[in-house]
């Protein structure tokens, strides 16, 4: 099975992909998941001590501002059934901390093969709520062909991955625009196999377009495969290392405990990049000294 590795522009991470049978994807980070987590090219929090802009460099002006003035940061939960479930277990996993606040963007049966103004459904969403980072998870709606000028284009041809690229650009651009992070979580494992061969396919597409572009990607393959690399019902839950219900009966969805299966690794590192802009700008306090009243 060839591999073939590039390297991301933050060179903390690379990206495998492998043709077997179909498309795979795989991303893996310098950092080891923990069980069932899904994997991603999220960068940890810095080790060593150092400036607060030197611990939240690589992240957007508004997430790191809001990070930085210890004030509650905003995220943006945008995508379709999927982003319904993952925007409800970032809830549970960040319930009572209030350095975060979570807004549902979400709405089913969307999808950038078959919504033409996605970028106006961005902006209008933005204007009435401005975030801080921007988590998106779409493509169960995307696996299929388009028509453009009157014509079909094929599902994964060149034609579509212009058209559908150029859609992924435009929301990106306006995000980035706004200064808002972007994160984007990949699908997970299918049960039926010809679904499982779009699903990766599509996330191969939205990696590669994702790394052009700086943006976090979050592989959740991994997540949901069992030990021999299949589709499974039951996963293990690494809260309690026992088999809990993970996907919903259509084969397609998570249950709701799967999605934080999905999350949990991004959560982990929101949490750890705000701890580590509280514990600095506390630091650069106490070395400043209390100062003196004016008068």
């Amino acid at each position: 099975m060839p591999n073939f590795l590039a390297p991301l522009k933050d060179r903390l991470t690379v990206i495998a992909l492998a043709l077997l049978g179909g498309i795979s994807l795989a991303v893996l980070a310098m950092w080891a998941p923990k069980a069932g987590e899904a994997r991603s090219t999220l960068p940890p929090a810095a080790e060593a001590p150092s400036p607060a802009p030197a611990r939240l460099a690589g992240l957007a002006p508004n997430l790191s501002a809001a990070m930085l003035s210890g004030r509650t940061v905003e995220i943006g939960v945008f995508g379709d059934s999927f982003g319904d479930g993952i925007w409800w277990a970032l809830t549970q996993q960040l319930r009572g901390d209030a350095r975060f606040r979570l807004h549902q963007f979400s709405q089913r049966s969307t999808g950038f093969a078959g919504w033409a103004d996605m970028t106006g459904d961005f902006r209008a969403k933005l204007d009435q709520q401005p975030i801080d980072a921007a988590i998106i998870s779409f493509g169960a709606n995307d696996t299929h062909g388009l028509t453009v000028d009157g014509h079909h284009v094929e599902f994964m041809s060149d034609a579509w991955r212009q058209v559908v690229g150029a859609r992924l650009d435009a929301v990106v651009a306006l995000l980035r625009e706004r200064g808002i992070q972007v994160y984007w979580v990949g699908l997970p494992r299918m049960r039926q196999p010809a679904f499982e061969a779009k699903a990766r396919a599509l996330n191969l597409f939205y990696a590669s377009r994702m790394q052009a572009r700086g943006v976090p990607f979050v592989d959740t393959v991994a997540a949901t495969t069992d030990l021999q690399g299949r589709y499974a019902e039951h996963l293990v839950n690494p809260d309690t290392g026992q088999p809990m219900l993970a996907r919903a009966g259509d084969g397609v969805h998570m249950s709701m405990n799967g999605y934080r299966l999905l999350t949990e690794g991004l959560a982990r590192h929101l949490v750890r990049r705000a701890t580590a802009a509280r514990a600095d700008g506390v630091r650069q306090a106490t070395a400043q000294g209390p100062t003196s009243p004016a008068g």
